[in-house]
């Protein structure tokens, strides 16, 4: 009785008198209908992805501590220091296992402007409500995604952008997605770009008779001006989209009997929530400075010139 009420719940797609089933008839020679088949193989691939990451988070957890052993090692640190570093440690593991609970909403983030807009999706400028960190936020459309056929791109994309724990790639904190888009909260890299091969774009023909030698003693043509890490005066302005259009559509485009369906964008993207460690751990990379401190050497830096500007003046008058 528990085995038919749980098909009765779970395939309701068609009439009545095709969904009769005979209490005792074992001999049922129809195959599983398609909702059936979706939903059966949607179990299998999170079943899958889960252990996958379960064991997976263990070693990143066993590598971390290994590693950090191995520097206190080398810098031949005292007991006591060395145990306030596993305790340190130990601390962001809690926090990483309990940030890992949490489901991630669009919601959580605030949308400062759009700066940047493709064929598949936007890249925004967000503030994380929670604790006011800025990120860049990048927005895919599933339905395009699928029509364009480029979900395995998006997922290797997710997937490199996981695992790279290189200075010269942006660090993913975070991805999750909802019902119409992925989303992909990175780092926000304000520095100049760190980008390789220049000598390619040294030597297109645009660049024709410019002095790379003594290019940093030159004045640049134009200085952009920030106020704050939030300042977006020198990005183009787009409009921003607006969801409940396409909320709607969803809603008219699904028959209310199919509502329990599971779609096929749901199936292609089985496994893409994602959460870093780094997160929890916002040590900077060796040679990218925080976003923060470009703004607050730059205030350092004026205040220090005005003191001497100042220093000057005083002792001219003297």
């Amino acid at each position: 009785m528990m085995e038919e009420t749980i098909i009765k719940e779970d395939i309701d797609y068609s009439d009545e008198e095709d969904d009769e089933i005979i209490e005792g008839d074992n001999n049922l020679t129809d195959p599983p209908s398609r909702p059936t088949m979706d939903k059966s193989l949607a179990a299998k691939m999170y079943i899958e992805q889960y252990y996958m990451n379960q064991q997976k988070s263990a070693k990143q957890r066993l590598s971390r501590r290994k590693d950090l052993e191995q520097k206190m090692e080398n810098m031949k640190l005292t007991s006591k220091e060395q145990n306030d570093l596993l305790k340190e440690l130990d601390k962001k593991e809690s926090e990483y296992m309990r940030l890992k609970r949490v489901k991630l909403k669009r919601s959580d983030f605030e949308v400062l402007k759009v700066i940047g807009r493709g064929a598949f999706g936007e890249v925004s400028l967000v503030r994380q409500k929670e604790n006011g960190e800025l990120f860049a936020m990048k927005r895919l459309l599933k339905s395009e995604m699928l029509k364009k056929e480029q979900v395995a791109h998006v997922r290797a994309e997710r997937d490199v952008l996981a695992n790279a724990n290189n200075e010269w790639v942006v660090r993913l904190f975070y991805s999750f997605q909802d019902e119409n888009y992925l989303y992909l909260i990175m780092e926000l890299v304000c520095e100049k770009d760190r980008l390789k091969n220049a000598e390619q774009i040294k030597k297109h023909p645009f660049f024709r008779g410019v002095n790379w030698d003594k290019i940093r003693q030159q004045k640049a043509p134009f200085i952009p001006e920030l106020k704050s890490p939030t300042d977006t005066s020198n990005f183009d302005e787009y409009e921003p989209n607006d969801d409940r259009k396409l909320e709607k559509q969803q809603i008219k485009s699904t028959p209310p009997r199919y509502g329990k369906l599971v779609k096929e964008k749901d199936l292609a993207f089985i496994g893409y929530t994602y959460k870093g460690f780094d997160a929890v751990d916002k040590s900077p990379s060796p040679n990218r400075r925080n976003v923060e401190t470009i703004f607050n050497n730059k205030d350092n830096n004026n205040n220090s010139n005005n003191n001497s500007n100042n220093n000057t003046n005083n002792n001219t008058k003297s």
